[in-house]
């Protein structure tokens, strides 16, 4: 009972919204604060500026605690990274996100969304099937961390 509410509590402060400029230098400096969670994959203020990207983040008393950036490829988007900070793991502001995302698409004319996430992470691609996410193919050995090699699951979501 007491998570619960203190998860509903947190959950009511948090907000979601398009990036701006005066989030770009906290959202690189965020992703720089997680970079081996992100296994480097750093997004730099030229990047983020582009008109073809696509960032949502989540917040939390005026701090990033998330994101989802995405680049538009004509009527269909593709998720290039997706995290959320660990300390607020579990709490649904990855889902909240995610769909945040998928509402804005729609409003954009959207067709489909396509991602590509570690085999192993289970969580996300557990996540990724309740917004009805399809696996549509595999990539042997896409990732490597510390030396080690890992395949990529890949998920589309075809959008009405």
């Amino acid at each position: 009972m007491i998570k619960y509410f203190t998860t509903k509590r947190i959950m009511s402060r948090i907000k979601y919204f398009e990036l701006n400029d005066s989030f770009i230098d906290e959202l690189v400096c965020f992703q720089n604060e997680f970079s081996k969670d992100l296994n480097e994959n750093i997004s730099n203020h030229f990047t983020l500026k582009k008109s073809q990207i696509f960032t949502l983040i989540a917040c939390s008393r005026n701090s990033i605690i998330g994101f989802l950036i995405a680049q538009r490829i004509i009527d269909s988007f593709e998720i290039n990274s997706f995290f959320i900070s660990p300390s607020f793991r579990g709490m649904g502001v990855g889902e909240k996100l995610l769909g945040n995302f998928i509402k804005n698409s729609c409003e954009k004319k959207i067709t489909s969304i396509y991602l590509e996430v570690m085999k192993s992470n289970k969580i996300a691609i557990k996540l990724y099937s309740k917004f009805k996410f399809l696996i549509y193919g595999s990539r042997k050995d896409y990732y490597e961390i510390n030396g080690l090699k890992y395949d990529a699951i890949l998920m589309k979501l075809i959008l009405n």
